[in-house]
């Protein structure tokens, strides 16, 4: 019995030593640098945040955070993945271990021209950490799946919650409208009374598909893009051209940023901002006050706003896919979102968004939930960079042709595209 017991504490020595030796070996071996690719925007410095944290905590080596512009950063992240695109702002293909994707983004880079995913599966359960993957609105889940025979293959998860929200000023507009019409309809003598996102591609459309939505519901859905009613989508277009009235398109008022400081200079009455823009408003909101006073975040009844969740992936050819796993489930835990809230980077999680003490310091929290719980994905195709590109050129018509030209050419152009997608499977550029 006594050798028997002997034999077990000498096995149970041995295994500790071994365990222990290998934590000693982990720590003094520094472990590879993992590069991440970023969003510059309210994104970048939340995510240098967490990498920071990340690399204190838990990881023996370095985490590089790039930032590139919304443009730079599709054509870079697509360059990574498949060798093929533009080569700004690198003169070689870069490498990445950790990919930032605007939701739309995601199928392009799963189907890549007909070839197997680019994207590495994730186990979601296991990465999602505490409360799992339903700690997540259902919107922002589904954007980071993408297969056609419905699986539910996760190739990323969310870092951001982001959603439209329309910000108003009370003082101006004292109840939340109803509708658009109510919006066009609101005096504006010394501000606008709407302030809108007019800069070309993902600016413009983004502030018009709520609005097209609002008249044709059953348009632009996620997996048919090109079926337009005609007569509601010009009714949508005339709505849009009335709201941008008085906004030319080369005024300042071009993107997020310039909505929301259109709104706290108290030069707007009312503007559709993201959630990282209302939270950036609520936390100056004592130096707004005294001139713009008090803010409130909301939607229309029974509409839906634009999803616009940023997601975390690994490439298939990332250079350490252990070590950027380890990186996501790190990053989208609920403490490194919490911590990357209080730096401007909106929580996509219900547990956070619904917690009292983070309710109190951010009282847009119960609009940005509703928001996410509610919103609307852009329609899901490998093809969304060109069809984000020929909306975007109609929108801009509007000055010089009839809304049902404008719409009658759209939808030529959106079913070339669909055709091609059918026939090539759409690389997209």
């Amino acid at each position: 019995m006594n050798r028997r017991r002997s034999r077990y504490y000498r096995r149970a020595l041995m295994m500790a030593a071994i365990l222990a030796m290998a934590v000693v070996v982990r720590m003094i071996l520094p472990q590879p640098t993992i590069t991440i690719a970023v969003h510059q925007g309210v994104e970048g410095v939340p995510m240098k945040q967490v990498a920071a944290r990340f690399c204190e905590d838990r990881y023996h080596g370095k985490v590089k955070v790039v930032e590139l512009a919304y443009d730079e950063l599709f054509a870079a992240e697509w360059w990574a993945v498949t060798g093929e695109g533009a080569r700004y702002p690198f003169s070689t293909p870069p490498r990445f271990d950790v990919i930032m994707l605007d939701d739309p983004w995601l199928p392009a880079f799963v189907r890549a021209g007909g070839e197997p995913s680019r994207l590495m599966p994730l186990d979601a359960a296991r990465l999602a950490g505490e409360g799992g993957m339903n700690d997540f609105p259902e919107p922002c889940r589904r954007v980071c799946r993408f297969d056609e025979r419905g699986s539910e293959v996760y190739y990323a998860l969310p870092f951001t919650g982001n959603s439209q929200l329309l910000c108003r000023v009370v003082k101006d507009v004292k109840q939340q409208p109803a509708n658009w019409e109510e919006v066009r309809k609101l005096p504006g003598k010394d501000k606008l009374p709407y302030a809108m996102r007019l800069g070309p591609g993902n600016s413009v459309v983004t502030d018009f598909l709520p609005i097209l939505w609002s008249y044709a519901p059953e348009s632009f859905t996620e997996h048919d893009y090109s079926r337009l009613d005609s007569e509601k989508a010009a009714q949508a277009l005339r709505m849009f051209h009335s709201l941008a009235y008085g906004q030319h398109w080369a005024s300042a008022v071009t993107q997020d940023v310039d909505v929301a400081v259109a709104i706290a200079l108290d030069a707007a009455s009312t503007g559709v901002v993201w959630n990282a823009w209302a939270m950036a408003l609520e936390r100056l909101r004592d130096r707004i006050a005294p001139t713009t006073g008090e803010l409130e975040f909301g939607w229309f009844d029974k509409q839906q706003p634009v999803l616009g969740a940023w997601l975390l992936a690994v490439p298939q050819n990332a250079p350490h896919p252990k070590q950027a796993m380890e990186f996501i489930e790190y990053a989208i835990g609920k403490e490194q979102l919490k911590l990357a809230a209080r730096y401007g980077n909106p929580p996509p999680r219900i547990s956070i968004l619904s917690d009292p003490e983070s309710r109190e310091r951010y009282r847009s929290f119960p609009a940005q939930l509703d928001s996410l719980q509610r919103a609307r994905p852009r329609p899901r195709t490998p093809c969304w960079r060109e069809v984000e590109k020929v909306v975007s050129g109609a929108l801009s018509m509007w000055r010089e042709e009839e809304s049902k030209k404008v719409v009658a050419k759209l939808l030529g152009d959106l079913d070339s595209i669909r055709r091609w997608e059918e026939r090539a499977g759409c690389v997209a550029q």
